[in-house]
């Protein structure tokens, strides 16, 4: 297998058919790690209805995928390098197969957690080993070109499926959506068997089970109490607490035992701080900015779903190319350049954002979704790459799993973060004009977060209110509500900002000091 990866100089920087192979491979596998999460929570309404479930169990079941990603990721990178890339890809992809067909089966609520669980366990063999297959399979004259294609990959099949999981809900009922992974799994089978090569495994490495185990507490128990944060400091305040004190014991464990799950000198590097740093940044802009264009389109504009779903279509189609050229970028300037250019572009689309009013033109609308999407592809190549060159020989996996690990906790602190600065601004912003109609600044805001959440339906908790008053009350402060968007747009406009200052600070200038 691994002749197929020989070359002669000449041909080092073009890629043989099996090394396009294994970019396909790989891309597919990180594709439905981030698709099929967002497929189930479209779904969300037929399944809590075909299964009668509750709303609250309905939205646990949708986080539980992700939960147990986080749980397991440094497990996942971690067996991966003692037992073989490859072979716990192959794993994961059969896990994501049989727990995604019994998920489509449930007879019942229970058995569709069971099964969601288990999904999101083999999630993390595919999100954390990928990055590490691709790091690992091609040499460093390659590898830059390879990481980018990867990710230029994954964006391009992940585009549609989101739209096939939406036609099947509609024309065949929800089951049939959670089909929609599986298949994607069954096809990368046999690519990954015929044109992947094994990597290399460092022999006698033990398993570091308190690390592992401390590890996916901390980060289930952050994502968890992040997600939370909404719901008041007593819901969020102890799994914040429980994932402080297991990412205590997990540093304190892993400087003390002679085989680490993560090596933590890692982290004295300043380049892989500035990449941390940035993965943090736009997985807290992307996630953040969803909810905040959720907002807008929906309450302010009135728009239906549709034209939601339209505008990440078109997000998420600008980003298979945009990656390519941010890997092409990269290679031609540096890792450094590109990530700045890719945070300038997140900074500009933040402020074209805060531009947005009652009557901004949806060609507009699509400019800064596009900006924002460029900017996110932009970033990642250089991001990825400079993280993974930190990853020893047989080591990349628990290197690979920093990246999504670290991401996971800032994309569920995105949407939070908008919510409370959305309804905090809006509240303050509305105070007089609800004056005498019977409607406080404290319900307007919830009615605001439930009207967004429910596309203008159902208005949950607020069922004490007349609900026509509520949505009278949200029409006639349409305007309030764009200028709250707007502030909080600014605010963020903050986050890629800071992260360029540590990518100014924390790079080194000259390139070959970067690629040391």
């Amino acid at each position: 297998m691994a002749a197929l990866y020989t070359q002669t100089p000449s041909a080092q920087d073009k890629l043989t058919f099996a090394q396009w192979m294994t970019v396909l491979a790989m891309g597919l596998g990180f594709a439905i790690t981030g698709v099929d999460p967002a497929i189930f929570s479209s779904s969300l309404v037929p399944v809590r209805e075909g299964l009668h479930m509750s709303t609250a169990a309905a939205g646990f079941t949708a986080s539980l995928a992700t939960l147990t990603l986080a749980a397991t990721i440094l497990g996942a990178g971690t067996l991966g390098d003692i037992y073989g890339k490859r072979r716990m890809y192959l794993l994961g992809l059969a896990g994501v197969i049989v727990s995604g067909l019994l998920a489509a089966l449930s007879p019942n609520a229970v058995i569709l957690m069971i099964t969601r669980a288990l999904t999101g366990v083999g999630f993390a063999f595919l999100l954390g080993l990928s990055l590490a297959i691709i790091n690992a399979v091609f040499p460093p004259a390659q590898r830059g070109k390879a990481i980018s294609l990867f990710l230029g990959t994954a964006f391009l099949a992940g585009a549609p499926l989101p739209l096939i999981g939406d036609i099947l809900v509609e024309s065949l009922g929800w089951r049939w959506a959670l089909v929609v992974a599986p298949a994607a799994a069954l096809i990368t089978i046999p690519i990954t068997l015929r044109f992947v090569p094994e990597t290399f495994r460092i022999q006698g490495r033990r398993i570091d089970y308190p690390g592992i185990g401390a590890a996916g507490l901390m980060m289930v128990s952050l994502v968890y109490g992040l997600s939370r944060l909404a719901h008041g400091p007593g819901a969020a305040m102890p799994p914040l607490l429980i994932g402080l004190a297991a990412g205590v014991f997990f540093v304190w464990w892993e400087q003390h035992t002679d085989q680490p799950a993560l090596n933590l000198r890692i982290f004295r590097a300043g380049p892989f701080n500035a990449a941390v740093i940035t993965g943090l940044a736009f997985n807290f802009l992307l996630a953040g900015r969803v909810l905040l264009l959720g907002y807008y389109t929906t309450v302010v504009r009135g728009f239906s779903p549709t034209v939601l779903g339209l505008l990440l279509v078109l997000a998420a189609a600008v980003q298979a190319p945009a990656a390519v050229l941010g890997g092409r970028m990269m290679i031609r300037t540096s890792p450094r350049t590109t990530m700045l250019w890719g945070l300038g572009l997140l900074t500009l689309a933040s402020c074209m954002f805060a531009t947005f009013g009652v009557s901004t033109s949806l060609p507009v609308i699509g400019v800064g979704v596009v900006t924002l999407s460029v900017g996110v592809a932009m970033v990642e190549p250089p991001q990825a790459s400079i993280m993974m060159s930190y990853a020893p020989p047989g080591l990349e996996g628990s290197v690979s799993a920093v990246k999504p690990g670290a991401g996971q906790s800032f994309y569920s602190l995105g949407p939070t973060v908008v919510t409370l600065l959305t309804t905090t601004f809006y509240a303050a912003r509305a105070r007089e004009r609800l004056a005498g109609t019977g409607v406080s600044p404290a319900q307007a805001a919830n009615a605001l977060e439930a009207s967004r959440s429910n596309g203008g339906g159902h208005l949950g908790g607020l069922a004490t209110l007349n609900p026509d008053l509520v949505h009278r009350v949200l029409a006639d402060t349409q305007e309030l509500i764009a200028s709250a968007l707007r502030t909080t747009s600014l605010a963020m406009a903050l986050i890629p900002l800071a992260a360029a200052v540590a990518v100014w600070v924390l790079l080194p200038r000259n390139r070959a000091d970067q690629n040391a």
